[in-house]
């Protein structure tokens, strides 16, 4: 208890996340300590006459998640109102001293509460105390939220910065579809048979990317936050966790890749033919998991610096062993078909981990240590919803590959060449996707909350309208070239003339999917950079029953081939509908 009778209780845990309105007050002044959601931390009332400024080394969890903060009159989070004598006293406690075990955020006398730091500002008008509402205040005493001069300017995005982002990390992402599509290329030029038993392996191995998909996703917004905000140390404590879970989860997704890959084969419908090299090439690929995990976090953790030539340079470097090895093993003398091209791939994603860690301890300060849970959270949060999502797309796309090899060795040949197509347009929209989560990592959440600032919420529209525009030009480019590319030239990836035709056949149908894909994989970047995480996974939970069924009925017309991938038409624009209903209100 102070001179003035205001007595500081102990700590308490606080979300930062709750919208749970309260107010305390304090009867000896009458103050009034607000809080009406997880609104920014620069919304402290202004003083009119100069008191002296304090620092105090404290913080708030800047990841968005539980901070530890003294519950009195005086200490603010989410647009409290601060009364300086308390932050002044709080600052001397043995609690604030304690504050700073927590994290980076700090109250200082710069004038500026923001992202996950609390300072002290200057005096509330002697208004408040009397009574009145200050001005410029409402009825509630909460002043609205307004740009606060001390922060950051938002400069608009422009159509040059996206390109010279998403240019480089086009050539990045492609990287490992290129080499799916190499192995492709290679295999299907001296065996049918190796060709078709490519098939259960994408699907394999696309599954284990997706579901690990959380790890860049995480990465790549929390490094891209740490590094708006100018803290070097927080991007190497994100960057050095994620490779160590990327480590992890690797060796884990191995293990249980070798141990059940039978198993695995058995449950993608592979047949008896299709099972020896199939299992061959599964082996291999299986060790690579954990490099190509840590190739993820590596590619986010450069992208959430806006860096996205190292992640070209890096892709460039692999890619050409992989060319090379792969035209080597595989149509060089070795002769060594599927399991040649498995071993070219994963030499490719070792090389790739090697380098991004070298580039990584050059840049940043790693630090590997034993991660506590508070540390976890955050990727075990972001993991657990978007692993869900993931499981649920990727089941719905191992469904077709399944009703494919059930059709027959040239059916699933054809299907394995579509695929390998439309798995490198997949990922040519992915940089636009990467840009949304980049640049409006601090910006879009508080968007969506309703809690931005008007230059915040004009900066958001603006980006997110110039990449829809951008998308919707990429998809239409991707459509009618892929399409064009299987229709007059199907002998690149096959030299099987039955194949050739089906895939020929088809080509429509692709060029399609390519293009609706463009426009659902930016707008699900839109989504994920404003941390609508549960949405973005239960639209997948509906959209797997409806797949199954639209398959089962698919296969009851007797429409095979083209009826599986008429099934994954409709869950393109079904997905396309979900997302823009989702987002119009932010972008519109």
């Amino acid at each position: 208890m102070d001179e003035r009778g205001v007595e500081f209780p102990s700590s308490g845990k606080f979300d930062v996340n709750s919208t749970e309105d309260f107010t305390t007050e304090n009867s000896n002044r009458g103050e009034t300590l607000i809080a009406d959601g997880p609104l920014p931390l620069s919304d402290f009332y202004e003083q009119e006459t100069e008191t002296p400024q304090e620092t105090l080394e404290g913080t708030i969890d800047e990841l968005g998640y539980t901070a530890e903060m003294l519950l009195c009159p005086g200490v603010g989070l989410d647009r409290r109102i601060a009364c300086p004598e308390d932050v002044s006293k709080f600052a001397s406690t043995e609690h604030g001293q304690n504050l700073a075990r927590l994290g980076s955020g700090h109250v200082g006398g710069d004038g500026s509460v923001e992202r996950g730091k609390l300072v002290q500002r200057k005096r509330v008008s002697s208004d408040t105390h009397s009574g009145k509402t200050p001005q410029g205040l409402g009825d509630s005493g909460v002043p609205p939220r307004e740009s606060d001069p001390t922060e950051p300017v938002l400069t608009p995005v422009t159509f040059s910065q996206i390109i010279a982002f998403a240019v480089p990390a086009l050539g990045a992402v492609l990287a490992d579809p290129v080499m799916s599509l190499i192995d492709t290329a290679c295999v299907g030029q001296i065996s049918s048979v190796h060709l078709a038993a490519l098939g259960p392996n994408t699907t394999v191995f696309g599954f284990a990317a997706m579901v690990f998909s959380f790890l860049g996703t995480a990465t790549t917004g929390m490094v891209a936050r740490a590094h708006d905000q100018g803290k070097p140390a927080q991007v190497s404590r994100v960057v050095s966790l994620a490779l160590l879970l990327a480590v992890v989860c690797g060796v884990l997704a191995s293990g249980v890749l070798l141990t059940f890959q039978t198993q695995i084969l058995q449950l993608l419908n592979t047949s008896t033919e299709l099972m020896k090299p199939a299992a061959e090439y599964l082996v291999v690929r299986a060790l690579g998991l954990p490099a190509m995990l840590i190739s993820f976090v590596g590619f986010s953790s450069c992208l959430g610096r806006r860096d996205s030539a190292t992640p070209l340079k890096v892709a460039g470097i692999s890619g050409v062993f992989n060319l090379v090895v792969d035209l080597y093993l595989v149509l060089g003398p070795p002769k060594a078909g599927i399991f040649g091209a498995a071993v070219a791939t994963v030499g490719a994603q070792v090389l790739a981990a090697a380098v991004y860690l070298f580039v990584l301890s050059r840049n940043i300060n790693l630090a590997f240590r034993l991660p506590s849970w508070s540390d976890i959270k955050p990727f075990v949060s972001t993991g657990g919803v978007l692993t869900l999502r993931s499981v649920c797309v990727m089941t719905s796309l191992s469904l077709m590959t399944t009703k494919a090899a059930a059709l027959g060795t040239i059916p699933i040949a054809a299907h394995q060449v579509l695929v390998g197509v439309l798995t490198v347009a997949q990922f040519c929209p992915e940089p636009l996707s990467q840009c949304a989560q980049t640049f409006l990592a601090s910006t879009a959440a508080r968007v969506r909350g309703g809690t931005s600032s008007a230059e915040e919420t004009a900066f958001t529209k603006h980006t997110g309208r110039l990449l829809l525009t951008v998308a919707l030009s990429l998809g239409a480019i991707l459509s009618a070239g892929c399409a064009l590319l299987v229709a007059k030239a199907p002998t690149i990836f096959t030299s099987d003339v039955l194949v050739s035709s089906t895939v020929s056949f088809l080509s429509p149908l692709l060029g399609a999917v390519c293009g609706l894909y463009t426009l659902v994989c930016v707008t699900d970047g839109l989504i994920f950079a404003s941390g609508d995480m549960l949405y973005a996974s239960a639209v997948q939970i509906i959209n797997l029953p409806l797949v199954a069924g639209l398959l089962t009925a698919a296969q009851h017309m007797e429409m095979a081939l083209p009826g599986i991938w008429a099934v994954l038409l409709v869950l393109q624009i079904c997905r396309l509908i979900q997302n823009g209903s989702r987002i119009y209100r932010q972008y519109a």
